[in-house]
């Protein structure tokens, strides 16, 4: 099998593997067992959580923006590269590879939170989106991506990205658009997933504060 046969078939692997994310996301997002962790008495922002059998403790952040469903799509989906430019989580965000249209594989880097307690990580994520009428939906999930790249080398703490999705439609009773941002990650070292855990929800909050004051500029 030639080099070219061989990338082919791994493009194809992980476009599946995207395809089925997403669909898994999907799934999550209408599960009835959501139960509100906190909620901003001011915007309206909401945060959630489920224990999910086989994948873990699942965070969704719902909040609303005075933008299109378009716009809001193009910061968080498309802008990538500009996303430490306005949230404070993340240190660094850029496409690792291209796979279609509608795939990619993306590398993060978040800060450190907890004044040290937790050191920065670094991710590595499939990336699969779909637009539906005036709606988008953007499932991420970790990857070992086998296509090499120099970005790979440095020497952070990898943390795992078990799903991940960005749904983004316009809310017709109030002209806005809504956002639910579910996630479980995973961030590897020494400490404890339940004690890394209650930092999850004010760093929710503070993404969704930050997102909010970027989509006012």
């Amino acid at each position: 099998m030639s080099d070219a046969e061989q990338e082919a078939g791994i493009v194809a692997r992980l476009r599946r593997r995207g395809e089925q994310a997403l669909a898994h996301a999907r799934e999550l997002l209408r599960s009835s067992e959501w139960r509100v962790d906190a909620e901003e008495a001011r915007t309206g922002d909401r945060v959630q959580s489920a224990h999910v059998a086989g994948v873990g403790r699942v965070f969704l952040l719902t909040a609303m923006y005075d933008c299109t469903a378009d716009e809001l799509w193009k910061i968080l989906c498309e802008d990538i590269d500009k996303l430490p430019k306005w949230s404070s989580l993340f240190s660094k965000a850029c496409h690792l590879q291209t796979l279609d249209e509608q795939t990619d594989v993306m590398y993060h880097e978040t800060a450190g939170r907890g004044a040290g307690l937790i050191s920065p990580r670094d991710w590595v994520s499939l990336r699969h989106w779909e637009r539906r009428r005036d709606s988008f939906q953007s499932a991420a999930v970790s990857v070992d991506f086998p296509l090499g790249h120099d970005i790979l080398k440095r020497k952070n703490v990898r943390g795992e990205t078990v799903i991940s999705l960005y749904s983004v439609q316009p809310d017709e009773a109030t002209a806005r658009t809504r956002l639910h941002f579910l996630s479980c990650c995973r961030l590897g070292g020494w400490l404890p997933q339940s004690a890394i855990e209650r930092f999850y929800v004010p760093s929710y909050l503070d993404f969704a504060a930050h997102l909010r004051k970027h989509v006012r500029k």
